[in-house]
């Protein structure tokens, strides 16, 4: 039954409607034995879902909707929407046998992700018989001791693409993939000191493999290691807390396959570095390169499309010296270096005729900065200003310059836009084509938020935040309809009764996620949320929330977030 608000509004609520998924039996069992029994096979997945339409299962129309390469925007609402609907009954079903079982993923239509710990092994038992499980994220705190001995024999791993195994033991990782029961994975994430035993391992067992990520800290590796690594088809390859030597750094231009390299905390010479003819992505963070070295680097290498250099000591006056030579980039970042506007100033300069995305958080930039990149005509389409003074004046430059004619997303957390700056970015001639926007933490009032949101026709994903003075006004325009297409909604500081009124309104029916951070969650609030028919995964973390009311939130959504 619709609600007295919503029938005021002349909009009958849509509520959600519990879903009992078929079971596979009689006709249904056969094609889902076979999806079972190879994974990666995605023409039985198009048989299981015809066998699925043909029941009358709406698993049918989702699981054909995400076997799409390419769906249409009408196409990918559906699918977004069958999820909301079955995704939470779907999850409960495969929570419901062990507490071990951590979360789950879904991927080209089933429930490939599995999030573990290695209690026991009864969740991956549990798992087996329920879901094509190609990836495996397992997690060794409080681990059974013995879990190197029964998880490699597990009949799950042979059909694993993906294993992503760590947490305090990285003494026991070599062991496991000297198994040899991982043959078959194409991307491993482990924690392990990079040492030529685990590197012939690893060339040894895992010889599809194509892409690595080494979490470890205080490795000198050497070239040895380097070259035992490259005899892997590896195209993707993260390291941390690596340093190389010229010789070893020399190594690495036997990756005739890398196309994406990242280092975090690491030590490399560029300078001996022929190139690396492939690479399309780079990306150092937390490093202290010889900029210079690197800047020749980059312009011998092969045209990247990707560079970020995050907190890599870069400054005003390294920028065009970094940059010069990266005409081909669609996406740069520049996080946590000290470029401040002469900086940013330097960047505006610079052609970039393909960039998409651009990410300067945290380089103290301010508004006379902003002002200059406000002027730089590159086809932005996201953009992340995260923790700079942009401030008012810095809001009205990005409002009129040419810089966001084609922005679809903007990240604005703590950036101190004031009230006057939400309303001259509401001015702004691109904002009506916005489709994502964050304004955490930034004081901009109801006058401002008001007139933002009632230009944001399009927008589709809003995150409001803390220390906004508005609190409860972001549901409240909400209500009264001016986000129409929202789908993913973050608003802090707001009371059970408010979150009430914004799901009796109606307008709430299209959201797919939503969080609700520092509120206040009550069972009446609790008992709105759950009718919400799209919703696949909600939150509220650091919230106070009733004991019936969470009981309610994760009878609907068991991994509800707090």
């Amino acid at each position: 039954m619709a609600t007295k608000r919503a029938v005021a509004i002349n909009r009958p609520r849509e509520r959600y409607q519990p879903y009992t998924p078929t079971p596979f039996t009689g006709a249904l069992e056969q094609p889902w034995r076979t999806v079972l029994g190879n994974p990666s096979d995605l023409d039985a997945r198009s048989v299981l879902a015809d066998a699925l339409l043909d029941a009358g299962d709406p698993r049918g129309e989702f699981l054909q909707l995400a076997l799409k390469k390419q769906p249409t925007p009408a196409q990918g609402e559906r699918r977004e929407e069958l999820f909301g609907r079955l995704s939470p009954e779907w999850r409960r079903a495969l929570h419901s046998g062990d507490r071990n079982l951590r979360g789950i993923g879904f991927e080209n239509g089933l429930p490939e992700i599995a999030h573990v710990q290695l209690r026991s092994v009864s969740a991956l038992d549990w798992l087996h018989e329920r879901a094509p499980i190609r990836e495996l994220n397992a997690s060794d705190y409080e681990a059974d001791p013995q879990w190197v001995e029964w998880l490699p024999r597990h009949p799950l791993v042979k059909h694993l693409r993906k294993l992503s195994a760590g947490g305090e033991r990285s003494e026991k990782t070599e062991p496991l993939i000297a198994t040899g029961a991982f043959a078959s994975i194409d991307t491993l994430e482990v924690v392990a000191p990079l040492t030529l035993s685990f590197a012939t391992t690893l060339a040894e067992k895992t010889p599809a493999l194509r892409s690595l990520i080494l979490r470890h800290t205080g490795d000198e590796l050497e070239p040895a290691t380097l070259r035992t690594l490259a005899s892997l088809p590896l195209q993707s390859l993260r390291l941390e807390g690596v340093s190389l030597s010229a010789a070893a750094t020399k190594e690495l231009e036997r990756f005739v396959r890398l196309e994406r390299l990242e280092l975090r905390s690491a030590a490399v010479e560029w300078s001996a570095l022929p190139s690396l003819p492939t690479l399309r992505a780079l990306s150092l963070e937390s490093s202290a390169p010889a900029l210079e070295s690197l800047a020749a680097f980059l312009r011998r290498s092969a045209p990247l499309a990707e560079l970020a250099l995050n907190n890599v000591g870069l400054s005003a006056d390294t920028v065009s010296l970094m940059l010069g030579g990266t005409a081909t980039l669609e996406s740069l970042s520049l996080n946590s270096n000290t470029l401040r506007d002469g900086g940013v100033a330097a960047l505006a300069k610079l052609d970039f005729p393909e960039l998409r995305e651009l990410s300067l958080s945290q380089v103290r930039a301010a508004p006379l900065g902003f002002a200059s990149l406000a002027l730089a005509e590159w086809p932005l389409e996201r953009a992340d200003f995260v923790l700079n003074a942009l401030d008012e004046a810095g809001a009205t430059s990005l409002a009129s310059g040419p810089l966001c004619r084609d922005l679809k997303a903007l990240e604005l957390l703590m950036t101190s836009v004031g009230s006057r700056g939400a309303r001259a970015l509401s001015a702004a001639p691109w904002l009506p084509r916005l489709e994502s926007l964050s304004l955490f933490s930034n004081r901009i009032g109801n006058t401002g938020l008001r007139a933002l949101l009632e230009h944001m026709p399009n927008a589709q994903t809003l995150f409001l935040g803390r220390e906004n003075p508005f609190k409860e006004e972001g549901l409240l325009v909400a209500t009264r309809g001016v986000l129409p297409r929202l789908r993913h909604l973050r608003v802090d500081e707001v009371k059970g009764n408010t979150i009430e009124a914004f799901v009796d309104s109606g307008h709430a029916d299209g959201l797919h996620t939503f969080g609700f951070g520092n509120s206040e969650i009550t069972a009446a609030a609790a008992s709105a949320l759950v009718t919400l028919p799209r919703v696949h995964t909600g939150g509220a973390p650091w919230s106070r929330i009733e004991s019936q009311a969470l009981e309610l939130l994760k009878s609907r959504w068991p991994h509800f977030a707090t």
